[in-house]
Parts: structure tokens; C-alpha cells; sequence
């Protein structure tokens, strides 16, 4: 039996089938809304040609799928055509040795047979090779002519080539050694350094925080991330002015949680993840809170587009908390944590486009058991 992905997987495979990176992939594309089209097309044309006065509903829509059809037609053509005749260059994976075809344009890539983040530049004849980060240490799979980048792990600015990256340096606020100003953490006493990741430092000009930075990370960099992102989200808390910027909090949560998941996959590692479980629950406590709070502020009738209370309405962080209580189960109230997260805090009801809380008694019930472990555990 196959074993079953972690979420990170998940979501880092998900997110690498939905760029048209290989020319397979954008072909499929084309040819499906080629393919799509066609049959709205020709569906339309049944319907206007073969219909009857007796279906004077159905016929409306015959000249919609006729024109929306002819207007696909002509993209998944053109998509068809242009992906088809785009330059190709092939790669090979330091990691497993898998080669694949993707487009030239193309600067990163996940490889398909084993995972590994491929940092990529112009030279269609260089192959990545894995590059140490003078910083952390973290192998990464790049090409000589990249450029600069951001160290996945622990955010310090590298390149490419092997010349010295950012020379800049901060204080670390724990063990007060010198360190890169760009880094997440200190490698010495292991304190959080930056829990912002909405834009890198202004050194790092053209690098991003985005998903293929998070693909390359190890096991441990994932631990870090995690721990980062639940400092980000309590440094957040004062500054959440309604229910729709504490939603972001909830997922910055189960972003911590699915990074959580993914270094528990190192065994080594899982010691200091058990000690870190009471932390998140600090943290949630924190969000569940501020979020109660502003629920009873809210206007009883007061309405919100139809999908601004999604986080609220589905709770896709409790996924990933469950995943980590099945991992640690017999150590999470052991070791001083809550245990298992109660779901369902929140009703939201949809109706015309739009959506409101209609209830919260699960969410009052939640805040009060989390605030009589936080008094038990300040008794100890």
C-alpha cells in the first residue's frame, strides 16, 4: 500500500501541476480547453438546429454555448499552438538522476521523481548541482548562472555562482553573536529572527517568499518555518482589526501546523517538535480569543460576501492538527499541551451571494477550556 503524502507534499504537488512547466503539461492544457470548447460548440448548434418550441429554455442557452465554444476554440488553439512550438531545454536531477523536458523559459522546477527543488538560469547545457549554504549548510540543486536566491532553510541571500552572499549583519537578540541580516533564525541559540514573510529584505532585490522557497526547504528548515510562522502570527494579534484578518492568522496557524508535519518526517527532529506543541497552543488560544471577541462585537445581521468567511465556515487547519495529533498522540497532554482542538466553533450560514455567523457557542465553550488550561497550567 501507497503511503499517503503529508499535506506539504500535497500542496507542493498540487502546486507544481498547475504550472505549465513541461511541454506535456502545457499541451494538455491546450487540447482540453481545444477539446471543452469544441464540445460546447458543437452542443449548441444540436440544441439551436434539433430543438423544439417546447424547450424554449434550453434554447436560450444555445447561442451562449455556440459563442462562448468558438471563442475557446480559438484559445485552446492558439495555447495549443504556442506551447507546442515553445523552446525546450532538458534537465537532470542531482538528487535521483531523473531527466525531464520543461520549458527553457523556465527558472524553478520540482523534480517529478523525487521532490527536489531545481534552481534553474538560461543555459540550456548546465545541468543544477547542489550548492551549500554558507550559512546553515543546506544543500540546494542550482545551476551556476541562477543568480542570487534565497537560502529555502534559513532565508540567507545566496548565489548562484558561490560568491559571498548579503554581508550585512544583525545582533541576535538570544545569544547576541553577529548573524546575516537576512536569516530566520540563529544558527547558535536557535531564536526566531524574522517572522515576516511578506517580502524578503531589500538586498534580496527579485526574491520571493513563494511556494518554490518553501519547496526547497529540509526537514529542519520546515521546523523553523513553522516556529516562525506561529512568532508571526502572535506578533499579528494586536494588529487584527476584524474577523477577516484573524481568518488569515487561522491559516497562518495550519500553515505552521502542515510545516510542523512535514519536519516530523525526521525522526530526529521530533523531540523538539513535541516541546514546541504547547506553543501552538498558546498561539490558537490567542487567535480563538480575539476572535470570539470580535464575533460579539459584530452587528447580529451583519453580512459578508459569500466567501469571506471560509476559513471560519470550513477550518482547514483542523486537518492538519489532526494529522499532528495522530503523530504525537501520546505525548501531547503529557507533555503540558491541551490535546485534541475542538472543530466546528463557528456556524455560517450562505444565502443571495452572502454569508454571516449565526452562531458561536462552540467557539465560547472552546476559549473557556483553553483559558482553564492556560490558568492550570500557570498553577504549576
Amino acid at each position: 500500500m501507497e503511503e499517503e503524502q503529508t499535506l506539504y507534499m500535497q500542496q507542493a504537488t498540487t502546486y507544481q501541476n498547475s504550472q505549465d512547466r513541461t511541454k506535456k503539461s502545457g499541451l494538455m492544457t491546450g487540447l482540453s480547453i481545444l477539446g471543452g470548447s469544441i464540445l460546447a460548440a458543437v452542443g449548441g448548434a444540436i440544441i439551436y438546429y434539433v430543438g423544439t418550441e417546447a424547450c424554449d429554455r434550453i434554447m436560450c442557452i444555445a447561442p451562449i454555448l455556440m459563442i462562448g465554444g468558438g471563442i475557446g476554440t480559438v484559445v485552446g488553439l492558439i495555447w495549443t499552438i504556442i506551447n507546442a512550438i515553445r523552446p525546450t531545454k532538458s534537465i537532470r536531477c542531482p538528487q535521483c538522476n531523473n531527466e525531464d523536458r520543461i520549458y527553457s523559459s523556465v527558472k524553478k522546477y520540482m523534480c517529478t521523481e523525487c521532490g527536489t527543488m531545481l534552481l534553474l538560469g538560461s543555459n540550456k547545457e548546465l545541468d543544477p548541482q547542489f550548492s551549500a549554504c554558507a550559512y546553515c549548510g543546506l544543500q540546494t540543486a542550482v545551476t551556476e548562472d541562477h543568480g542570487q536566491f534565497l537560502c529555502p532553510d534559513c532565508g540567507f541571500l545566496r548565489y548562484s555562482d558561490g560568491s559571498e552572499g548579503d554581508t550585512s549583519t544583525q545582533e541576535c537578540p538570544g545569544c547576541k553573536k553577529n548573524v546575516p541580516a537576512s536569516v530566520i533564525f540563529c544558527k547558535y541559540c536557535n531564536t526566531i529572527l524574522r517572522a515576516d514573510f511578506s517580502a524578503p529584505p531589500v538586498a534580496a532585490f527579485g526574491c520571493e517568499y513563494d511556494e518554490d522557497w518553501k519547496i526547497g526547504k529540509s526537514k529542519s528548515g520546515h521546523f523553523q518555518f513553522a516556529r516562525a510562522l506561529l512568532k508571526s502570527v502572535r506578533e499579528h494579534l494586536p494588529l487584527s482589526e476584524d474577523i477577516l484578518e484573524t481568518q488569515k492568522l487561522l491559516d497562518q496557524v495550519g500553515q505552521a501546523l502542515i510545516s510542523t508535519e512535514e519536519a516530523s518526517q525526521d525522526t530526529s527532529l521530533r523531540e523538539m517538535i513535541e516541546k514546541l506543541m504547547p506553543e501552538f497552543d498558546i498561539t490558537y488560544s490567542g487567535v480563538i480569543e480575539l476572535e470570539l471577541k470580535q464575533l460579539r462585537e459584530l452587528p447580529k445581521k451583519k453580512k459578508f460576501k459569500s466567501d469571506q468567511l471560509d476559513t471560519l465556515l470550513n477550518e482547514p487547519f483542523i486537518l492538519a492538527r489532526r494529522r499532528i495529533e495522530e503523530l504525537f498522540k501520546e505525548s501531547l497532554e503529557k507533555g503540558g499541551g491541551i490535546g485534541i482542538w475542538n472543530e466546528k466553533l463557528v456556524t455560517v450560514t450562505k444565502d443571495d451571494s452572502k454569508s454571516r455567523v449565526t452562531n458561536f457557542i462552540g467557539l465560547e465553550s472552546e476559549v473557556q477550556r483553553f483559558a482553564a488550561w492556560k490558568a492550570a497550567l500557570k498553577g504549576k
